[in-house]
């Protein structure tokens, strides 16, 4: 768990299979296990099209992408604005990178055309 909210599961791929990555069966069976875990201690999952940020307070919040673009459209969040990037594929990007990454740094700068300041 990263930032007590994140979870981030890796596995290890051998050999020849590394330029594989993981495999369908291997990611649902996965997926199943965890979500099974979950539902166990009544954990809700956030919807995948939703973006978490950090508030000025450094609480981590998720909202829509319409929510985040209308905060980009007032200024409330920049390119400074500390965004969480959940589509790093291997456990060596999220160790170099991080998940929490300035915006202008991460594609919500690509993706709401937000500069290191607003």
């Amino acid at each position: 768990m990263l930032y007590d909210r994140f979870l981030t599961v890796g596995a290890h791929i051998e050999g020849e299979a590394t330029n594989a990555g993981g495999s369908g069966c291997g990611s649902d069976a996965m997926t199943h296990a965890v979500m099974s875990a979950a539902d166990a201690v009544g954990v809700a999952w956030v919807d995948g099209l939703q973006l978490a940020y950090e508030q000025l307070d450094g609480t981590p919040c998720v909202v829509s992408r319409r929510a985040f673009r209308a905060l980009a459209r007032d200024g409330n969040v920049d390119g400074a604005t500390p965004g969480f990037v959940t589509t790093l594929a291997t456990v060596g990007a999220v160790r170099s990178q991080g998940l929490r990454q300035p915006a202008s740094e991460a594609w919500h700068g690509r993706t709401f055309r937000l500069t290191e300041t607003a």
